[in-house]
């Protein structure tokens, strides 16, 4: 088409957008605590590139920073409680994490969560194996994506963008039960940026999951080791913690805990 501003384009509304809009009215409601951080991830990435050229296994770089945030989360339970009415909160021994994988629905890509259930008790190569056989399996074989029962948005994503607001809204009131949004949206979200990035950056998304994890790029800079500078890869880190529950002092110690973990490379003790 065209006018006199010139061509342009006139397309349909995608209807699987109305869930990332949803997702974002309900994190607008979340009053998170927001920390932008860089984290040496040198050691790290050695490691996990040198027990690939040993054993021709991949290891996910991301299945990585879930396991140490898991590993934080395990010492600081009280950075993923969740309020239950106005006089309780709940704090979960199990770690579950949604990590959003992107699929094909109805000809347009949509981040469909994924729900690794208990990582802390996991690998990092079992994390990898679920985040891999998400990533390859059709939307339609949703049922297999992993060893354990999906998530209840995993399931719907194909017809819950068809429901009408009311209907949706409906549903969306049983994520204020924290058991309900344990198991189906994880208490704890992962998103990952740095595949589409060249160099460091920040995301700052809208969830309502308590505690959020933002990973940008990676970029070269010097760094002092040893009192030597060398040149250093630092990952961008964005975290979210839910200001409801959790306070300055120890959200920050919690995040200290997990910029420890990261860039003393823990989880990959058993990469040998």
């Amino acid at each position: 088409m065209t006018d006199n501003l010139g061509k342009f384009e006139v397309k349909r509304f995608p209807k699987n957008r109305i869930l990332v809009i949803d997702n974002m009215e309900m994190g607008a409601r979340t009053h998170h605590m927001k920390g932008l951080f860089e984290l040496d991830v040198t050691d790290g990435r050695i490691k996990i590139k040198s027990f690939k050229e040993r054993t021709g296994k991949d290891i996910s770089f991301t299945a990585w920073v879930m396991k140490c945030v898991a590993l934080a989360v395990a010492e600081h339970k009280h950075v993923h409680a969740l309020r239950k009415g106005k006089k309780e909160i709940v704090i979960f021994d199990e770690i579950n994490i949604s990590l959003p994988v992107e699929k094909k629905v109805q000809s347009e890509s949509l981040p469909v969560p994924l729900v690794i259930r208990k990582v802390n008790e996991k690998s990092v190569l079992d994390i990898t194996r679920e985040i891999r056989d998400a990533q390859e399996k059709e939307l339609e074989d949703i049922e297999v994506m992993s060893s354990e029962k999906p998530s209840l948005l995993m399931r719907m994503v194909k017809y819950f963008p068809s429901f009408p607001k009311f209907m949706r809204n409906l549903i969306y009131r049983r994520f204020k039960d924290p058991f309900f949004l344990k198991e189906n949206a994880g208490t704890v979200l992962v998103t990952t940026i740095g595949m589409f990035s060249r160099s460091g950056g920040y995301a700052i998304p809208l969830t309502p999951n308590p505690l959020v994890f933002a990973i940008g790029g990676i970029s070269k800079k010097p760094g002092v080791i040893d009192d030597k500078i060398e040149v250093r890869e630092y990952l961008s880190v964005t975290v979210m913690i839910d200001h409801d529950t959790v306070d300055g002092a120890p959200a920050a110690r919690f995040v200290s805990r997990f910029s420890e973990l990261v860039e003393t490379a823990s989880g990959l003790e058993d990469l040998t």
